[in-house]
């Protein structure tokens, strides 16, 4: 029993990598390093979150861990349906290998721990995760190809 708890609690936190708040961190460090990036990240970013958000508005989803929701906003953040973590973890991945920076190798391995963990925590399924992913893979592509 103890030994799950320690797992869910690890996987919580990695995947809180993926989350808005660590991304508002990825994206100063990239404003300061690597400034295009760092501008890219910030246009993926609001970007995928409007997108995701209009999806889950138009389409709502159960989570595999269900979540209630008494108004709007909470139902937007009870819906599973893309996966905004899956979404933002593909975006960041292709936005480093752009500005062929080391990380990104490094973070593929990362990433696949971050998409396990929402499938863990019963944060999403599969389907949540894939749809995440293509999603973030067409922003970035989006973003790279016009900024």
């Amino acid at each position: 029993m103890k030994l799950k708890y320690y797992i869910d609690e690890v996987l919580r936190d990695i995947s809180a990598l993926g989350s808005l708040p660590a991304f508002a961190v990825y994206i100063v460090f990239a404003y300061i390093f690597m400034p295009s990036v760092g501008t890219k990240l910030l246009i993926f970013t609001i970007s995928s979150m409007v997108v995701v958000y209009l999806i889950r508005f138009l389409y709502f989803k159960e989570r595999p861990g269900k979540r209630a929701h008494s108004n709007r906003l909470q139902k937007l953040d009870s819906s599973s349906f893309p996966s905004l973590h899956a979404t933002r973890t593909a975006g960041i991945w292709v936005i480093l290998l752009n500005a062929h920076n080391i990380l990104s190798m490094w973070y593929i391995p990362l990433a696949i721990v971050i998409l396990y963990s929402r499938i863990h925590l019963k944060a999403h399924d599969r389907n949540d995760i894939l749809a995440g992913i293509a999603l973030g893979l067409l922003l970035a592509i989006t973003i790279l190809r016009f900024v």
